[in-house]
């Protein structure tokens, strides 16, 4: 299990925030996320992506991404507040996050894969509900595409 704190920095653009999940000091991954495009780019070691997110359904929301050329590859969907599944092309996990915390597991909500510490971050992002909860799915699609290009 991987334990990392998100470190929240200031952009000049006030449509964008750019996260910066750290694991011993070091930078593990990288997500900029521009509110007024959705689009989300996404740094892991030497692997740079760009994802379009789209919020779909009201009373069960779920996001959908697409890389650069269109291209679904991934789904997140909330099966109650806070708890939900995770699909990063055709790999499953579960998540659950609080205000303070993500925890991203397996399939099965078994073994936990990562926890990410927020506690930076609700300090520093001062969004309406909709924008947090895109930003939220943005960086639960992040870690679980971190796991993914970790196997390659």
């Amino acid at each position: 299990m991987e334990t990392m704190d998100v470190l929240a920095l200031q952009d000049n653009n006030a449509n964008r925030i750019t996260l910066e999940l750290l694991n011993n000091y070091s930078t593990r991954l990288e997500l900029s996320y521009n509110y007024q495009h959705n689009a989300a780019r996404v740094g892991y070691g030497k692997h740079r992506r760009l994802f379009f997110v789209a919020g779909i359904g009201r009373f069960h929301p779920r996001w959908m991404f697409k890389n650069e050329y269109g291209l679904q590859v991934g789904q997140l969907q909330f099966a109650g507040k806070g708890i939900g599944s995770l699909n990063v092309h055709g790999a499953k996990h579960q998540f659950m996050y609080e205000r303070t915390t993500i925890v991203l597991y397996d399939e099965s909500a078994t073994h936990r894969l990562i926890t990410c510490n927020l506690k930076a971050l609700h300090i520093e992002v001062q969004r309406n509900e909709k924008e947090v909860e895109s930003l939220h799915a943005c960086l639960l699609f992040a870690l679980g595409w971190s796991l993914e290009v970790q196997q390659q």
